[in-house]
C-alpha cells in the first residue's frame, strides 16, 4: 500500500494536481507502518505543505487553505516527535524501553498529549517537554522553572570532565541557542528565574563574573531589562550570596554590564539612550551609597572605585 500510494502521489503532482499531491502525501504521513520511518514522514508532510502551497497559488479555495494550515500544525508536532527521538538516540540506551520507544516513534505521528505522557515525561526530556508546552500554548511558570532548572542542571552534569572554559562555552551554547527560540515569549523564558539560578551556578563553580549577563546579551535580552533584572535582584537582598562568601557577587555582576554599555553606547537604541543614562545613574548613586554602608575591606573599596570611575564616564555619556 505504501508503494502504490508512493507512486500516487508523484502521478497526482506530475500532472499538476496538487491538491491530491498533498492529500495523499498526508495520509502517507499519517499512515500507521512500520515501513515509513518517522524521518520519512517529515518529509512527506514537507512534501504535502509544499503541493499545499502550490495548490492554493493556482486556485484560492478556502479548504484548501484550512488543509494548509492543518499541515503545518501537524509538522510543527511531528519536529517535537523527531526532537524526542534524536534525544532518545542521544542517550545511547540499550534499555529495551528506550530502544522500544524509539521504535514506536517511527511506527506513527502521535499527538502531542501522548508525545508528553508517555515518552518526553516518562523518560525526563526537560528540552521536549518545554518544546511541548511551549506548542501547546500551556502556562505553567512553576513548571517551565523547573523544566530550565533540569535543562541547566543536565548541560552542567553532561560537561562534568570539561575544563571550566569549556563547560562555560557548552552551557551558553546551550542557553543561546534555547533562549533564541524562548525569548520572545517571556512566559517560557522566566529572565528573572534564569539570572539568579545562573548567577548561584557562577559563583558556586567560581565562573568569570560576567559570564550570565554576557550569554543574555548573545540571547538578545536588551540592556535595560537586564538592569531591571540584577537591580531586583540586589535589592531582594537573599542570603544567598553572602552564605557564599560573594556579598558583592551582583554588584560586580551590574558593573561589568554597565562598563560594557560605556564602552559600547550603541548596546542601546538612540532615542532610549538618554534615558537608560539617567536610570544608570541612579542606580550607581544608590549603589555607592550603599557601599558606604559596608565595612571597608579591600573587595569594598575596590568595588567602589569602580562604581565612582563608572559613574564619570556615565556623566560623560550625557
Amino acid at each position: 500500500k505504501v508503494c502504490y500510494m508512493d507512486l500516487l502521489w508523484r502521478f497526482f503532482e506530475k500532472n499538476r494536481s496538487f491538491s491530491n499531491a498533498a492529500r495523499v502525501l498526508a495520509k502517507l504521513a499519517d499512515m500507521h507502518s512500520t515501513e515509513i520511518s518517522l524521518q520519512q514522514r517529515l518529509e512527506y508532510i514537507a512534501r504535502a505543505i509544499l503541493s499545499a502551497k502550490s495548490s492554493t497559488a493556482i486556485s484560492p479555495i478556502a479548504a484548501d487553505g484550512e488543509f494548509l494550515h492543518e499541515l503545518e500544525e501537524k509538522m510543527e508536532v511531528a519536529r517535537i516527535q523527531f526532537q524526542i527521538q534524536e534525544a532518545l538516540h542521544h542517550q545511547c540506551s540499550h534499555y529495551s524501553s528506550v530502544q522500544d520507544a524509539i521504535s514506536q516513534l517511527d511506527s506513527e505521528l502521535m499527538e502531542i498529549s501522548k508525545l508528553y505522557g508517555e515518552f518526553a515525561d516518562p523518560f525526563k526530556l526537560s528540552e521536549c517537554k518545554l518544546a511541548i508546552i511551549h506548542c501547546a500554548g500551556h502556562s505553567d511558570p512553576i513548571l517551565v522553572q523547573t523544566l530550565w532548572q533540569e535543562i541547566i542542571e543536565k548541560a552542567l552534569s553532561d560537561s562534568l570532565a570539561m575544563s571550566a572554559p569549556d563547560r562555560m562555552q557548552a552551557l551558553s551554547l546551550k542557553m543561546v541557542t534555547l533562549g533564541k527560540i524562548y525569548a520572545g515569549t517571556p512566559r517560557y523564558f522566566p529572565l528573572d528565574f534564569l539570572v539568579q539560578y545562573l548567577e548561584q551556578q557562577v559563583c558556586s563553580l567560581n565562573w568569570d563574573v560576567g559570564y550570565v549577563t554576557y550569554t543574555m546579551q548573545e540571547i538578545g535580552v536588551p540592556l535595560p531589562r537586564l538592569l531591571e533584572v540584577y537591580d531586583q535582584l540586589f535589592k531582594a537582598r537573599d542570603p544567598y550570596w553572602s552564605k557564599m562568601k560573594k556579598p558583592l557577587h551582583l554588584l560586580e555582576c551590574i558593573h561589568v554590564l554597565l562598563s560594557g554599555y560605556v564602552q559600547d553606547p550603541n548596546k542601546v537604541a538612540t532615542f532610549e539612550r538618554r534615558r537608560f543614562t539617567n536610570i544608570c545613574l541612579d542606580a550607581v548613586s544608590r549603589y555607592l551609597v550603599e557601599l558606604q554602608s559596608i565595612s571597608p575591606t579591600l573587595a569594598v573599596q575596590t568595588i567602589t572605585g569602580s562604581f565612582k570611575s563608572l559613574q564619570a564616564k556615565l556623566e560623560r555619556l550625557h
